[in-house]
């Protein structure tokens, strides 16, 4: 019988040490470089469907980066998402983020008609942050009682502001749901004091989740 414990625990080393073994042999992925603090802008998000699929992205030239972010039907919640994000980020010591509002100040234009290398020449912006809305459903109902509830889907990006490459996203989706339907969204459910949110404050509390991921 001892015998046979004694096999069995050799056994348990040769798999310990086959374990530490095979770790070593692990390739560590590279950690992302982030200058910090970093100046970051954030435009306007912007709805991306089939008809602007071709227009939202931003195309790089000799580290020169053209942007379209217009889309009149989403102009002005494409506008509060990236101000919501710019006060969000507020809270967080190692990024510094210009405002869309100081940008017009300085430039004395609507945001949409001011290029993107100009505003990150002008100050000094290391990264861009970027919101693309693939969803953005208006809850149907009020605040305790609803026939549809919101659902919101974004990508956030961060993207070198010289070189065009995006260097980190993060993807975030939710339907408001029951508590009944769903025990996990109990601490969402007395957060939110069993309201029903509109997919603006909706969109708002994911924000601050996405914030507090960025690397």
């Amino acid at each position: 019988m001892s015998k046979r414990i004694f096999f069995l625990f050799l056994i348990f080393l040769f798999f310990i040490f086959s374990s530490c073994a095979h770790k070593k042999d692990v390739i560590k992925i590279s950690q992302i470089t982030i200058e910090k603090p970093a100046k970051v802008f954030i435009p306007p998000f912007v709805k991306v469907n089939e008809n602007i699929k071709r227009n939202f992205k931003c195309q790089v030239k000799d580290k020169s980066i053209v942007c379209n972010y217009t889309d009149e039907q989403f102009k002005l919640i494409g506008r509060q998402l990236a101000t919501k994000f710019y006060f969000a980020l507020q809270k967080r010591e190692d990024y510094k983020p210009v405002s869309i509002d100081t940008v017009e100040n300085v430039f004395q234009k609507n945001i949409d008609e001011i290029s993107i290398n100009k505003i990150v020449e002008r100050f000094k912006i290391h990264y861009i942050i970027e919101g693309f809305v693939y969803k953005f459903i208006e809850r149907k109902g009020s605040d305790y009682s609803v026939e549809e509830p919101a659902t919101i889907h974004f990508v956030i990006a961060l993207r070198n502001a010289v070189t065009g490459e995006i260097v980190w996203q993060k993807e975030y989706y939710e339907k408001q749901q029951e508590l009944s339907k769903n025990l996990l969204n109990i601490f969402n459910f007395f957060k939110r004091k069993g309201k029903w949110l509109t997919a603006l404050e909706l969109a708002e509390q994911s924000i601050y989740k996405v914030v507090d991921e960025l690397p």
